[in-house]
């Protein structure tokens, strides 16, 4: 993986202005689009991006902003891939296609610590018609434990982490019997956790971690404990 990233970054050192516009290699993106935007006073623009191999963006002879009005100033024709979708564009209008792999959510339980199912909602369920149910519930079946972080300077944060199990579903867009299911442990914090802790940014407060199969939620926050950079960011 590491050897992939460094040839990508090596490959990425070869990418171009020119007068005409810039050529870029190694894109994720497939894209044949004209684009014009007039709010960033850039020129109207050509690009072909074909996955994996390069990018060009062609740029075409600059022009006047055709509209005082915001709404009125970006104009694109073509299509491009985003994430799972295609997006078709239409000058100031869009349609996104999911794909049949693309992914769809379908559902979100909450578990007991026996991960048996206590609420579970739909994907189509409106959220105001269930929250104050779930919140209630939610916080109803935490459990307190002892929480130890020690930052950078050697300050220790001990906390009381309130855990659950949350599990969420989804499928793929056309074949729904592939299904990719996520089970967490939900964490709340009773104060600030991390290198923010007290400054403009802040530390963290709650969380989602990962839950491993045949794992407890109180091993799987001392896994989440003995991460030591995992709220550094």
């Amino acid at each position: 993986m590491i050897k992939n990233l460094k040839l990508i970054k090596k490959i990425k050192g070869l990418d171009r202005q020119y007068n005409w516009g810039q050529f870029c290699w190694a894109t994720k993106n497939f894209a044949i689009k004209y684009d014009a935007q007039d709010e960033c006073d850039y020129p109207p623009m050509i690009i072909v991006a074909i996955p994996y191999l390069f990018s060009i963006y062609y740029r075409l002879k600059r022009r006047k902003p055709e509209s005082k009005d915001f709404r009125q100033k970006n104009i694109s024709y073509g299509f491009y891939f985003f994430h799972d979708s295609l997006v078709l564009l239409f000058g100031q209008k869009s349609k996104h296609i999911d794909m049949p792999w693309a992914l769809q959510f379908r559902s979100s339980e909450l578990l007991d610590f026996d991960r048996k199912t206590v609420f579970e909602s739909k994907a189509n369920a409106r959220i105001g018609d269930y929250f104050e149910e779930f919140y209630k519930l939610k916080q109803s079946i935490k459990r307190p434990y002892p929480f130890t972080y020690v930052l950078k300077n050697g300050t220790v944060q001990n906390r009381t982490a309130k855990v659950c199990i949350e599990r969420r579903t989804w499928s793929m867009n056309w074949f729904r019997w592939v299904k990719k299911v996520s089970t967490t442990i939900s964490i709340d914090f009773d104060g600030e956790v991390g290198e923010g802790t007290g400054s403009w940014k802040g530390g963290c407060t709650g969380c989602n971690y990962d839950l491993l199969d045949n794992e407890t939620p109180e091993q799987a926050l001392r896994r989440l404990e003995s991460q030591k950079d995992y709220f550094n960011n």
